[in-house]
């Protein structure tokens, strides 16, 4: 028997116990606010740096714009939650599972759009005289919807597979969520074989790179065909290493706290509770790492942070300069108007 759902509530007189101790609380709170503005402001400038720059605008990053709005989505509403739950809010059922799932739902759709966009590398390399066909916008948005419909799909199954108790009391995740979803379902099951898999496709990248780099190098062609078909094959290789770099930061990210999962499930051993917290910030950090690693790898995306925030503070320096000369132009203006009255008498 699961959650009682059709059960009165009354949160007024519910007192969930402090399991996080005060001082913990709030270090735990300032450092997660923190990391969702860096979340926010970070990957808005990714999308911002994909829809208005013509060169960034192709089918391939309209995945990194789906792979940022899911840390967007991180930081908006996951950490927030995040936080919440960790005091046992909400006390309402239906609203507690459902602020769980969605950061089960968070997580997930991470994982399928970097499956996603590992199989677009291994196209734009292995099957590069067909990528441009095979890999159209009308694709690649059928392929982002799939990535967010899968995972909103597994995320929202604890609404149903939930752990057993007679009542419910404080919105903790470890009392609330199955740990036998979270082990064998969630972590077995949809995290750690896409993980397996996008290791392995660019494990498959790179031999694909370094054999057409020999192959073209061997090639009785002319010097400038030949250095531009190595440019190009170079370019993809280094654009397939700095999306693999994303996916190495998210595992080591969230593995520890799939570990601890696993820790407390299996065994008898209880991780301590600010370790617990210390796994989730780190999981939660990895929201804010991929513009990092677009900013360190790639220059485009570079680039075109640095022309988005030049325009920004442009724009915020014109609109102050703008509102102190206001009062003085008015100024100005009543002095010619008083001017030009007293010269119309006579």
């Amino acid at each position: 028997m699961g959650l009682d759902w059709n059960m009165s509530w009354n949160s007024s007189g519910v007192d969930c116990p402090d399991k996080s101790y005060q001082l913990r609380f709030y270090v735990y709170t300032v450092v997660e606010v923190m990391i969702a503005f860096l979340s926010i402001f970070g990957n808005t400038l990714v999308c911002v740096a994909v829809l208005r720059g013509r060169r960034l605008r192709t089918p391939s990053n309209l995945l990194v714009v789906s792979l940022a709005v899911a840390d967007i989505c991180v930081g908006l509403f996951a950490i927030p939650f995040a936080i919440a739950t960790s005091v046992g809010l909400p006390l309402h059922p239906y609203a507690c599972c459902f602020t769980l799932s969605f950061i089960i739902i968070t997580t997930q759709t991470s994982i399928f759009g970097m499956l996603a966009i590992a199989v677009d590398r291994y196209m734009a390399v292995g099957l590069h005289l067909s990528y441009a066909r095979l890999a159209t916008t009308r694709r690649t948005c059928l392929t982002i919807a799939a990535t967010w419909a899968a995972a909103t799909v597994i995320g929202l199954v604890p609404m149903v597979w939930h752990r057993s108790q007679s009542a419910f009391i404080c919105c903790y995740f470890e009392e609330v969520i199955n740990m036998s979803y979270m082990v064998y379902f969630n972590f077995f099951g949809t995290v750690l074989p896409p993980l397996v898999v996008v290791a392995a496709i660019y494990t498959r990248v790179f031999l694909i790179a370094r054999s057409q780099l020999k192959k073209i190098s061997k090639l009785n062609i002319g010097l400038s065909i030949r250095d531009r078909r190595i440019a190009k094959i170079k370019r993809e290789l280094r654009v397939a290493v700095s999306l693999a770099m994303v996916v190495g930061a998210f595992a080591a990210s969230w593995l520890p706290l799939h570990i601890i999962n696993c820790i407390n499930f299996f065994t008898t051993t209880r991780v301590p509770n600010q370790v617990v917290l210390s796994a989730i910030v780190l999981s939660h950090a990895n929201s804010a790492a991929n513009p990092v690693i677009y900013t360190w790898r790639l220059e485009e995306f570079r680039n075109a942070f640095k022309a988005i925030l030049t325009s920004w503070c442009q724009q915020t320096f014109r609109q102050d300069e703008e509102r102190h000369l206001k009062p003085v132009r008015s100024y100005a203006q009543l002095n010619m108007i008083e001017m030009q009255k007293s010269r119309s008498f006579p």
